[in-house]
């Protein structure tokens, strides 16, 4: 009787399978008979063998952002957007690779966010956290953490970056003297979350130089989030998440609530207090005068659970993309020697020939960051070549996509992927797209380098744009300017496969220092095994 039980129940679940296997693969095939852009199909396993095949040619945990890049070069005619169907992996997916299609869906129209997304963001900085929120709450907080964001206050908080990177310096330079290889990822990933929560709080977690329990539950939060659509089972039905979650949230709301009540107790003082001018502080003086009756001592309950979701979000986010942007823009410009001088002249142009000078420089006069248009370009295209982000959406019935070519591209029951990294590295879209180009973000409108219009995508664009842009931008500036003269940074990732034992020829589109999957941005691989080497 049980087995019989147990019998029915798998045919009924076969059953179910199939009639979803066939409901997706015949729709996907109707819309391949309406000759909608997509590569060869098959009706039993969709596209999940080409995928396969990909994944199979890249070095193990490439970034899956890699495959819609790889699909466009095999078939070089799906060069806008076309449709990739992965279930039972997830949905269909809509992969667009054009910026006047990516517009569309992002500015012109904003499709909703992917509850992957909201999976992911959730243990990390709760469901109040600005890239997940919608409609009029978004609006509301929104408004109220800009002030801390603007160009001018960014500029305000440039001597305590360098105050951080002083130490991460003086750490560059130990191991110069130690010589040998080191991983250069956990140096600026502990850099830049100091620095973020200097920006952010006006708080020093000290991470470059002790145990922070804060970050450490951070990161540990980081490798237990799941988008809910991995391919291996025991990571998408860990029995165990649920708690991880909880008791990182609470090491985490445990160190950051103390701290919150600590700024607003500062801004509520007698006579006003004793305001300063990290993000939260503006962020609640702006909530304060927009709620006349939140002027007590008591910090209100509303501003509470939204300023903390905000603050795990900025140091997530903060420390994430740009220690890998760092990274990368590091990488690159050691590949390209041309590149390097001219960014070494502009700092030597800017802060004079002393280069142990700087700190003190941009401590007294942080304007002077507006200068190195140079290193600004060199940076934004490092961003273009490495992308460590995508756009993620859901498809509406009845909404559709147009491509330059007036092809029309229906979304319903897809997700909408703008693909970032396809974007950035599409021919058809960018001139030499896979040189590194830093002169195509110094030339004039109208000159065939010139970006086109919504086609740099790392911090998205629009009114749901990345609202920490300008601080990452500062940021990475300043490390630059601080560190480029004084060393020499050469990835030693030959030194590093031969002592693992690894296959000579690991690369992703003729580089070895590509993008790992994993939670969080595109890091770069294997942590960058680097050597540093002071220069005379």
């Amino acid at each position: 009787m049980i087995v019989r039980t147990c019998l029915t129940a798998f045919a009924g679940l076969l059953a179910v399978l199939f009639f979803k296997l066939y409901r997706v693969r015949s729709h996907v095939r109707s819309s391949q008979k309406q000759g909608l852009p997509m590569p060869p199909h098959s009706f039993l396993f969709g596209h999940l063998q080409l995928v396969a095949d990909i994944v199979k040619n890249m070095p193990p945990y490439a970034h899956g952002v890699y495959v819609a890049n790889a699909i466009r070069q095999k078939y070089p005619h799906l060069d806008t957007a076309f449709y990739l169907d992965v279930w039972p992996v997830g949905k269909p997916y809509l992969m667009v690779i054009n910026p006047d299609m990516v517009h569309q869906f992002t500015q012109a129209n904003q499709l909703p966010k992917d509850p992957g997304l909201t999976n992911f963001l959730a243990p990390l900085a709760g469901k109040q956290n600005l890239v997940t929120m919608e409609g009029a709450p978004w609006k509301t907080w929104r408004r109220i953490f800009n002030p801390g964001f603007s160009g001018a206050h960014i500029l305000s908080l440039v001597p305590g970056m360098v105050d951080k990177i002083e130490v991460y310096r003086k750490k560059l330079e130990r191991h110069a003297e130690k010589g040998g290889l080191f991983f250069l990822e956990e140096m600026v990933l502990n850099l830049t979350v100091d620095i973020i929560g200097g920006a952010v709080m006006d708080h020093d977690f000290r991470s470059q130089s002790h145990y922070n329990d804060m970050t450490s539950a951070l990161r540990h939060q980081i490798e237990w989030s799941s988008t809910g659509v991995e391919i291996n089972p025991f990571q998408m039905f860990n029995f165990l998440r649920p708690f991880v979650n909880m008791y990182n949230t609470y090491r985490m709301n445990r160190y950051l609530y103390p701290l919150l009540s600590k700024r607003y107790a500062s801004i509520s003082g007698p006579d006003g207090g004793n305001p300063g001018k990290s993000v939260i502080d503006l962020a609640l003086s702006a909530y304060r005068s927009e709620n006349p009756s939140a002027a007590s001592r008591d910090i209100p309950p509303a501003f509470t659970e939204a300023a903390i979701s905000q603050i795990k979000l900025f140091i997530f986010a903060g420390h994430d993309t740009t220690s890998s942007a760092t990274i990368f823009t590091y990488d690159l410009l050691s590949k390209h020697p041309e590149c390097l001088a001219k960014v070494r002249a502009e700092h030597d142009s800017v802060f004079g020939p002393d280069p142990s000078h700087t700190g003190a420089l941009l401590r007294e006069k942080p304007h002077l960051l507006n200068q190195l248009t140079y290193t600004l370009a060199c940076i934004k295209e490092a961003m273009r070549i490495y992308p460590v982000v995508a756009c993620l959406r859901i498809g509406q019935p009845n909404f559709t996509l147009v491509s330059p070519s007036g092809t029309h591209f229906p979304t319903a029951n897809t997700i909408v992927l703008g693909d970032h990294y396809g974007l950035h590295h599409n021919p058809s879209v960018w001139p030499d797209a896979e040189t590194y180009l830093p002169e195509r973000w110094l030339v004039g409108e109208g000159d065939p380098l010139y970006p086109p219009k919504h086609a740099w995508r790392p911090f998205e664009r629009g009114p749901r744009n990345c609202i920490g842009s300008e601080l990452a931008l500062t940021e990475m500036k300043i490390i630059l300017a601080m560190t480029l003269r004084s060393f020499d940074i050469q990835d030693a990732y030959a030194a590093f496969d031969e002592r693992r034992g690894n296959p000579k020829g690991w690369q992703v589109n003729g580089s070895r220092t590509y993008m790992t999957r994993g939670a969080g941005a595109g890091h770069p691989a294997d942590g960058y095994p680097c050597t540093v080497r002071l220069r005379g």
